[in-house]
């Protein structure tokens, strides 16, 4: 980052969320409850949607995608979920089904939809030296594997989208570590490119695939003071899920809203 031409707001911003992501960091579990986040600057709120995906709340930064669009295509491969003899699947493997079936679909209607065209790439083009979108540690009394998969950067601003695989079975009572410290790092990345030092928030969406064989979407900002994280409820994808498909589609390609330069 230029430090002649990064305001003192913007790279104080920065800093926030380099202690942030270390509290974070810190902590020794795969996932948290909100009991476990209380001495770090962390609010967690609900991402209420209705069936269709449409927010029960006031968008901040991103605006879901509201044009009609295809189902996926039948004939779609979607493999069954459940016990595999004399072989043991992790909770990743399965996220890896929904993850991969969720891209395939993507490819399918951004090939025939030329208004939802966009660079979908892996985050790896953004800063290195901020830290790996990725964790693989194991020992005797946890075990963190998680990373992401791919990235979109919205045209002309600081907000970026994110889908990420996270090798653990959780609730909607629960955040998990894989998910925190991807945003947290996401967020870094972007507040350290030069083009983005006149916005003071660098919005993050997150696509997060989990056990077992689950999903869920999460919308993410820095406002000065804390981390806001709106955090849906979890969509159950053990069975072919359409409607959830969908919805999770309609958000991933969703577009740039509110005001990141004078907040």
């Amino acid at each position: 980052m230029n430090a002649v031409r990064e305001s003192q707001t913007h790279k104080s911003r920065r800093h926030d969320m380099k202690a942030i992501e270390r509290s974070i960091s810190a902590l020794k579990s795969a996932q948290y409850i909100l009991k476990d986040l209380e001495n770090i600057p962390v609010e967690i709120l609900p991402l209420p949607l209705t069936t269709e995906g449409e927010p029960l709340f006031e968008p901040c930064f991103f605006e879901p995608y509201r044009e009609p669009f295809q189902d996926p295509d039948p004939k779609e491969n979607y493999p069954s979920y459940g016990v595999i003899e004399d072989w043991e699947l992790s909770p990743m493997d399965w996220a890896r089904d929904v993850y991969s079936y969720l891209d395939r679909y993507i490819a399918d209607v951004t090939l025939n939809d030329t208004k939802l065209f966009f660079g979908q790439h892996s985050p790896k083009d953004l800063p290195t030296r901020t830290g790996p979108l990725w964790e693989y540690e194991t020992c005797r009394d946890y075990r963190f594997a998680w990373r992401d998969t791919a990235g979109c950067s919205v045209p002309d601003g600081p907000q970026y989208k994110c889908m990420m695989l996270d090798d653990v079975d959780t609730d909607d009572a629960c955040i998990t570590r894989g998910e925190l410290l991807c945003i947290c790092r996401l967020m870094i990345k972007s507040l350290s490119v030069c083009a983005y030092v006149d916005h003071m928030i660098a919005p993050i969406m997150l696509l997060s695939f989990l056990g077992p064989r689950h999903a869920r979407i999460l919308l993410a900002h820095y406002d000065g003071k804390k981390l806001i994280i709106r955090k849906s409820e979890l969509f159950d994808c053990r069975k072919k899920n359409i409607p959830a498909f969908r919805v999770l589609l309609r958000w991933w390609c969703s577009s740039a809203a509110g005001d990141t330069v004078s907040a």
